[in-house]
């Protein structure tokens, strides 16, 4: 039951929220205008009908305070892609925002709006979405296919905006942290989450029995997208970035989506687009190589 707005058009965000008008800063009016800009934004830069390429919109439910087994909110100040079992054994996919957060961290306070606030967290779930519709694939996994999916997931999202900062819109002024990552800058201490940028740092974790985390993990990936746009530089490397990822994702190329089988995908992808001996192909090659991929 839809207590938003509530659109049968193709490739529309379709709100389940708590209010019935789409007006102003409600929460049901960002959501819907972040969710939308970002189904627009594969539908203008790679003609994608709707989520599934095949005119289907998506489902998105704000102010869910939905809870765990051990009663604490499965959202607060988070949201994400998600596929939810069905009485009749089928799943339901929606985008889920839940509250905003606010919590002690190491550096000092995290003051968190509600996610639906970010737009470039909008197009990271949406890209979720999209690699469940063709590969079946959810993110969420603290495993390489869980890494490889929030790389991906991130890099469109920075394509979708052209800024390498993710979910920067989400932190208060007063917040000690400013932002959930930053791909061009990895290691900095502002940020909720750090990113790894080689395969070794990811096998040292596991060899001392440590889970690659998914987060930290998706930085071998999305740094090396991060260098290939800086060398090839403005327009053109995000464009280029934007087409090789697109392309993976749109032709069967992810695999089992470990970080062997996407970094092939990648390659394969600039081979189709660009050709073996084009610079796009050689400065992605060489950027996954530094990334030991």
């Amino acid at each position: 039951m839809f207590d938003g707005d509530d659109r049968d058009a193709a490739g529309a965000a379709r709100l389940a929220g708590t209010s019935r008008e789409l007006v102003g800063n409600s929460d049901a009016s960002v959501a819907a205008r972040n969710v939308q800009a970002g189904l627009d934004y594969y539908a203008r830069t790679f003609g994608r009908d709707g989520i599934d390429d095949a005119g289907a919109g998506v489902d998105v439910v704000i102010n869910d305070h939905s809870t765990n087994d051990a009663g604490a909110e499965m959202f607060q100040g988070n949201g994400g892609y998600y596929a939810t079992p069905t009485a009749d054994g089928g799943t339901y996919e929606a985008i889920r925002y839940g509250g905003g957060n606010r919590y002690q961290a190491a550096r000092g306070m995290v003051d968190q709006l509600p996610m639906l606030n970010a737009d470039d967290l909008a197009v990271h779930e949406l890209t979720h979405g999209l690699i469940r519709k063709e590969t079946g694939y959810l993110g969420g996994h603290a495993n390489e296919s869980g890494a490889t999916n929030e790389a991906i997931a991130d890099v469109m999202a920075a394509s979708a905006t052209r800024d390498w900062r993710i979910g920067e819109s989400m932190y208060t002024p007063g917040s000690a942290y400013t932002a959930m990552r930053d791909i061009a800058h990895p290691n900095d201490t502002t940020v909720v989450h750090g990113l790894w940028t080689t395969m070794d740092a990811v096998r040292q974790r596991q060899a001392r029995g440590e889970e690659a985390e998914e987060h930290w993990a998706s930085g071998v990936l999305s740094t090396a997208a991060y260098r290939v746009q800086q060398r090839l530089g403005g327009e053109a490397g995000w464009s280029a970035v934007e087409r090789v990822f697109y392309d993976t994702i749109d032709n069967g190329r992810l695999g089992d989506m470990s970080f062997a089988a996407v970094a092939g995908g990648l390659r394969a992808a600039a081979t189709t687009l660009y050709g073996t001996s084009s610079v796009q192909y050689q400065v992605l090659d060489e950027e996954l190589k530094r990334g030991q991929l």
